[in-house]
Formats: C-alpha cells, structure tokens, sequence
C-alpha cells in the first residue's frame, strides 16, 4: 500500500516534524520502501526527508492511500479524480467545521492520534474513528488494511 500525507504547509510545527520523523524512521527500518508527502505551501523545515515531497498540483498523479491532515486538504483533495483512496487525520486541537467532519465520517476512513480525540469525532459524528499509535505510514497501512 503506497502512503502519502497531504499538509497544508511543509513547517517546523510539532506536527508536521513528528509526521516527517515517522516517515523517515519507517523508510529506515524498511517498513515501507518509499513515501510522499504533498504540501499547499513551503516553508523551512529542520528534517532532512528521505521521502518525496511534491506541490499539491501534482497529486493528480498519485495512486494509493491519500492522507488529509487537515479539512481544508480533505476537501480539495476529495475534488480531484484520481486512483487514491482517501481518510481524514484528525487533530482536535484544530477548529473543525462540524457539519462537513459529520459529513466526512459517513464516507471516509477518520484517523486519530489520541483517545481524547477519537472521543470527540464519535461524540460528533456518533462514528467512531480509528485510533493510530502514531502517525507513521505503517501504522496507517495496518489500521487501513
């Protein structure tokens, strides 16, 4: 299963490095051979990627398990007509829009990092997400299966 995260920005936010840090680890370890991450907008960042990282405007090519991090990348990426399947990576700490998450819930796979934020998106959406270990891309291929 070929995994790609799509952000808003490539940043130094916490997020974003452990995201990079995830993906770096999996490549190392063997646990997937490549990854991509998609981004609207660059910006510095402190980790060296061993992965690609593509302009939004390229996801038309990509093929595999698209993974929005944020509900304005759901919806343009739901947009596009492409070969990938797409899930939503919910942060809670970010504001939602509740009525297009209940929305997305009825379609699309929602993932999260954290018990309280899984309790949230079921109270919500009255669904009941996955709870990942982390966000890395092995991690994501198991719960996704």
């Amino acid at each position: 299963m070929n995994v790609a995260y799509y952000i808003n920005q490539i940043n130094e936010e916490e997020k974003t490095v452990e995201l990079f840090n995830k993906m770096n680890e999996d490549i190392e370890n063997g646990a997937i051979d490549n990854g991509s991450v998609f981004y609207k907008e660059v910006g510095p960042s402190s980790v060296q990627p061993k992965f690609g990282m593509f302009n939004s405007t390229d996801i038309w090519h990509f093929t595999g398990t698209l993974i929005a991090t944020s509900m304005e990348t759901f919806l343009d990426a739901i947009k596009a007509v492409n070969k990938y399947s797409l899930a939503y990576l919910f942060y809670g700490d970010t504001s939602h829009d509740v009525f297009a998450l209940i929305g997305i819930s009825k379609n699309t796979k929602i993932l999260t990092t954290t018990e309280k934020d899984q309790k949230e998106v079921y109270r919500l959406t009255g669904v009941k997400p996955a709870l990942l270990e982390d966000v890395s891309p092995s991690k994501i291929q198991k719960v996704l299966g």
